[in-house]
């Protein structure tokens, strides 16, 4: 490695600063040199770990994507209700564009966090981040736990951040005016994509600062989300319309039995009384979050 462009190169051999210097420096080359195979073997093992889900008919997994409005409309069901219909014009069982949509959104998610680790001066900084069983392997690290709607969130953040990094002011202004006025989408796919919306405000401001105009603008463009999110968390399913969407997916050809479904009949007093139920366990979440941010220590 060139001594001049390395940073961490500047005290003599003998002093032990300096054999900390060039073991850091031998570390960050070990990143910069496997951080494309490392990627390439995350993206691999994910695509297997979606097929075998699909293989299953797991119940979330599969499951979560496939809730549709075959039964009238209920919350979580805009992608599902996209797939069925895609499915029945196509015969092409549903299953597949579910396997398929996972591996795209993965590859979204992938392709640009890596993008965006590409563009750091140094990655040893980055480099608990990057091994963490809780960011880009989790889904593999935690195959019933991974897969899920989120990664529709994820690979967004991870293209917005990349745009807000990559484009001028002006054009990640006018993209960002599409990606705010279409959130919606994802909030009818799953309420829970609401909570995360502020993140990208704090993208967006980070490039456009607030003015007089901009949070007016701003307000109008999120007025679309918050109305979704208002209809999404009273539209709980009757168990008539439970039926109806696992009878929708099973004439589909891929039968799903239990699951995310069900979880449609619940209302939010019901998860309210839920979290109070395990309120006393939270403490070792907050443990675990404290242990978490051990990773963000060398930034």
């Amino acid at each position: 490695m060139n001594h001049k462009m390395n940073p961490f190169i500047k005290y003599k051999l003998s002093d032990p600063l300096g054999e900390e210097a060039i073991m850091a420096s031998k570390t960050e080359a070990f990143f910069q040199r496997n951080l494309g195979k490392y990627f390439a073997v995350i993206f691999l093992t994910t695509v297997v770990g979606s097929f075998y889900g699909y293989l299953d008919h797991h119940d979330f997994k599969m499951g979560d994507w496939l809730i549709n409005y075959q039964g009238g409309f209920v919350r979580r069901g805009f992608i599902g209700e996209l797939i069925i219909r895609i499915s029945s014009a196509t015969r092409v069982n549903p299953g597949i564009y579910v396997f398929a949509l996972q591996v795209s959104l993965y590859s979204v998610f992938l392709f640009f966090s890596y993008s965006l680790l590409r563009r750091q001066r140094l990655l040893l900084p980055y480099s608990l981040l990057i091994i963490s069983p809780f960011i880009f392997t989790f889904q593999v690290s935690d195959l019933t736990g991974g897969y899920r709607k989120e990664i529709l969130y994820l690979a967004l953040l991870a293209f917005y951040v990349w745009l807000a990094n990559a484009r001028e002011a002006k054009q990640f202004e006018n993209i960002s005016v599409l990606i705010f006025l279409a959130y919606p989408i994802i909030i009818l796919s799953h309420e829970a994509m609401a909570v995360y919306l502020p993140y990208l405000v704090i993208v967006y401001w980070s490039v456009v600062p607030p003015n007089l105009k901009n949070p007016l603008r701003l307000c109008l463009l999120l007025l679309p989300s918050v109305l979704s999110f208002a209809v999404t968390i009273f539209s709980s399913a009757t168990e008539m319309q439970i039926l109806m969407i696992q009878a929708s997916i099973a004439e589909a050809n891929y039968a799903i039995e239990g699951g995310a479904a069900l979880w449609l009949s619940k209302d939010i007093s019901t998860g309210i009384s839920a979290v109070q139920g395990q309120i006393a366990h939270y403490f070792f979440y907050l443990v675990s979050v404290a242990l978490a941010f051990i990773a963000f220590l060398p930034l």
